[in-house]
């Protein structure tokens, strides 16, 4: 390569870092979030066994039916990318899966399993607790904590954003 062809790479590199960082401002602000579009990056929504999802629903008298008609009703995979509407609390229902993030971790994509006096309580499909009980226990999630609900999904789309992820040293 000489030096022109390597000018213009970077250039080029550039100009889509630009293009990319413009459009992730006009769909955040066209969505109201500061999240419009995040990969699944775990396996907390998948649906590889049915005693984590259906299952803990059904044992809280959910019924299977109306599982079926909720959102994502099949889950989301590792890698998925999912674009988000920014929400607040009350229009939210159980069932809707959510870009929530408290103080400063990182946005987690779950699924509210009930709503209390404003409190959102979530679960990854594929864990066997909500966030608010066992291991990695969260606070309820509230108003200032939700980024969106998530609105649509492309599978496999976001094993990109993983693996630049991974490159740089983020994770």
């Amino acid at each position: 390569m000489d030096r022109k062809e390597i000018a213009e790479t970077i250039l080029y590199l550039f100009f889509g870092f630009v293009i990319a960082l413009i459009g992730h401002s006009a769909l955040g602000y066209a969505l109201d979030t500061e999240y419009p579009v995040v990969s699944v990056v775990s396996e907390s929504m998948e649906h590889d066994d049915p005693e984590t999802y259906s299952g803990w629903f059904i044992d809280r008298n959910f019924d299977e039916t109306e599982l079926g008609n909720w959102p994502f009703s099949g889950g989301m995979n590792k890698g998925d990318l999912v674009l988000v509407k920014g929400s607040v609390v009350s229009e939210l229902n159980a069932g809707d899966v959510i870009v929530y993030k408290i103080g400063g971790g990182k946005p987690i994509i779950h699924r509210i399993v009930w709503i209390n006096d404003s409190k959102v309580y979530t679960k990854g499909d594929n864990n066997k607790n909500t966030d608010q009980e066992g291991v990695h226990l969260t606070p309820p999630v509230q108003d200032q904590h939700v980024q969106g609900r998530a609105v649509f999904r492309i599978p496999l789309l976001g094993w990109i954003k993983i693996a630049f992820m991974n490159i740089v040293g983020f994770d």
